[in-house]
């Protein structure tokens, strides 16, 4: 069988959950934001992410149903920004008073750093990303 596999890197965008268990930070500021609550960031807010808007993944995903599966063929392809965005700086973007929670007790199973190596998603699907985290934030909010 030949499969194309895309691998996403925190998407957010309209209608994304802002509880529960695969609630991304984003949807939770703007929630908190709106609610006039402050901020709550988990340790220090160094943390950071590959934040992909929801509308380049649709892009890749459909370039990924147009493009010559030989070309891709059994590969997972990352579907990211390659860019490195802190939680204090959504925090920052978002605006409001910020509430650390320290010690961070999500620390023991949350990663300091994820962010994607696009190359593949480059050569096989001819797909980069569009919508920085600036602009996408703008758009959300």
């Amino acid at each position: 069988m030949k499969i194309i596999s895309l691998r996403y890197f925190s998407v957010y965008g309209d209608r994304q959950p802002d509880s529960g268990p695969y609630a991304l930070v984003i949807a939770k500021f703007i929630d908190q934001s709106r609610k006039g609550h402050k901020l709550t960031v988990f340790g220090d807010g160094k943390q950071t992410r590959d934040f992909t808007h929801v509308s380049d993944v649709a892009n890749a995903n459909y370039l990924a149903l147009k493009t010559n599966i030989k070309r891709g063929i059994n590969n997972i392809i990352n579907i990211g920004t390659s860019k490195e965005t802190s939680v204090n700086k959504i925090a920052k973007i978002i605006g409001g008073d910020v509430e650390h929670i320290i010690p961070n007790p999500r620390q023991k199973y949350e990663e300091q750093r994820k962010m994607a190596d696009i190359t593949l998603a480059k050569k096989v699907l001819r797909w980069k990303p569009k919508i920085n985290i600036n602009e996408g934030l703008k758009i959300l909010i």
